[in-house]
């Protein structure tokens, strides 16, 4: 899952950028990931890491990607970064920073970022998507381990650490850091009380079968239960890596990633099969697969339906509704060890490239970026609108519903699965899932598709 920056209804597809950057893409993204991954030990890279004498002033680069793209002047993004730097300009005097917004275009964004490396002509510190889109240049990222290690307690301050490391395994602070995280999300269950009220029903699904009954006393009401946009299969790709998450052991994500585990697994075809009930039930209207994710918003919006899967970001365009709108945790339908925990990652992260020229101002920053002044409700929560990766700002939040996702999306079990599985791969996952629930191929033919696309990726 990506989320972009959508000025009405906001962007909650998975990796929605990597549906945007098409075969250009993948040949710049391939590239970088044929590149051979340093050697470094951990934190090797860093010069002099958490220094206590001052720092020479200076002007960095900061080269904001992810969804901080569309940070142009008097925006709400905007505001959020220059009250960052205005706070690392008081923390460093005589230094500045030099901004350059990249492009929105994951194709372009990929073109920029993969010649700065080249040419060795990079920022000091950059935004990007975390997962696989931050993994994908290794090669000329530094390792921040040290730096991490030499700021007491700052890696216990943050949480969804794994989308920032290499093999998404930071291993309490000892993997190798490539990033540091921003944000944290899962994918929740949207609800509006008073059209669930009109069906007699005085609280949301706890349980997937009492979800399924609810969707049978929804219709006799004459309500539709669900909305469910899933013309490019995002939605049932969002719906796949929760429900697989009640599946799934503990390091089932790394096995498919490593290759011991493959797509065609029967926990796959177990967690698709639950999710298939939402159509036999008539949950879904029967134009779920015709149906683009953000427009299908607006029916929740304006009251036809019940309910939708969606994640945080969210919540502005749902605040008109008041009292009305709802969010909760989407029914599991297993009952494995995982069951009891979500599936999350960050949605993005700070990194230093290798070849920064500031990198201990660049740390500042972030340091700055990731605290719980930064990432407080006034500020990345009302400004940019993810849940913090700050545990303190998270604690300290006064929303009820931005305060619930925040506290559950640290209850967490696995990796969002598809931010972690190679971009090609993530392709053939969304259009195949597509497919499927659209009743075109079987769940078995579109997982075999997925795991011929993992094959081709070599080990």
């Amino acid at each position: 899952m990506r989320i972009q920056a959508i000025p009405t209804v906001p962007d909650d597809r998975p990796a929605a950028t990597r549906a945007i950057a098409l075969a250009a893409t993948l040949v710049l993204i391939l590239a970088a990931c044929s590149a051979p991954a340093t050697t470094t030990t951990p934190g090797s890279s860093a010069a002099s890491p958490g220094a206590a004498t001052p720092l020479a002033p200076a002007t960095i680069d900061l080269w904001l990607g992810g969804v901080l793209t569309t940070s142009t002047a008097g925006t709400p993004y905007d505001t959020w970064v220059q009250h960052v730097i205005t706070r690392f300009k008081a923390a460093n005097p005589g230094s500045d920073m030099k901004v350059t917004l990249l492009p929105a275009d994951n194709g372009q964004l990929a073109a920029q970022v993969q010649a700065a490396f080249a040419s060795k002509k990079v920022p000091d510190v950059m935004y990007l998507y975390s997962g696989a889109y931050t993994t994908v240049y290794q090669a000329g990222l530094r390792r921040l381990n040290a730096y991490v290690q030499a700021t007491p307690g700052f890696y216990d301050t943050l949480t969804e650490w794994d989308g920032s490391c290499l093999s998404f395994d930071c291993q309490g602070g000892q993997g190798q850091i490539l990033g540091v995280p921003s944000d944290n999300f899962a994918f929740y269950l949207w609800y509006r009380k008073d059209i669930l009220a009109k069906a007699g029903i005085t609280a949301p699904a706890t349980t997937w079968a009492e979800m399924l009954a609810q969707c049978d006393r929804l219709l006799a009401a004459g309500i539709t239960p669900w909305v469910y946009g899933d013309r490019d299969g995002y939605t049932t790709s969002n719906m796949m890596t929760t429900e697989i998450t009640s599946y799934f052991d503990s390091g089932d994500v790394q096995k498919v990633l490593d290759g011991s585990m493959k797509y065609t697994d029967p926990k796959f075809i177990q967690a698709y099969d639950a999710i298939a009930q939402l159509k036999t039930h008539r949950c879904v209207a029967p134009t779920s697969s015709t149906r683009e994710q953000l427009d299908a918003a607006n029916d929740l919006l304006t009251g036809k339906v019940a309910y939708m899967e969606g994640a945080p970001p969210f919540l502005p365009t749902f605040a008109p509704l008041g009292s009305k709108i709802g969010v909760t945790l989407i029914p599991y339908a297993g009952n494995g060890p995982l069951s009891g925990k979500l599936s999350t990652f960050s949605n993005g992260n700070w990194v230093i490239p290798k070849d920064a020229a500031h990198p201990e101002l660049a740390w500042s920053f972030i340091q700055l970026a990731t605290d719980s002044v930064a990432q407080g409700e006034n500020e990345w929560i009302k400004l940019v609108g993810l849940p913090p990766a700050n545990k303190q700002a998270a604690a300290d939040l006064q929303n009820p519903l931005v305060k619930y996702m925040a506290q559950e999306d640290q209850n967490s079990g696995m990796a969002v699965l598809d931010s972690v599985m190679p971009n090609p791969v993530a392709l053939v996952w969304y259009r195949e899932l597509q497919q499927a629930f659209a009743d075109k191929i079987s769940i078995q033919a579109a997982l075999q598709a997925v795991q011929q696309a993992q094959d081709q990726q070599g080990p």
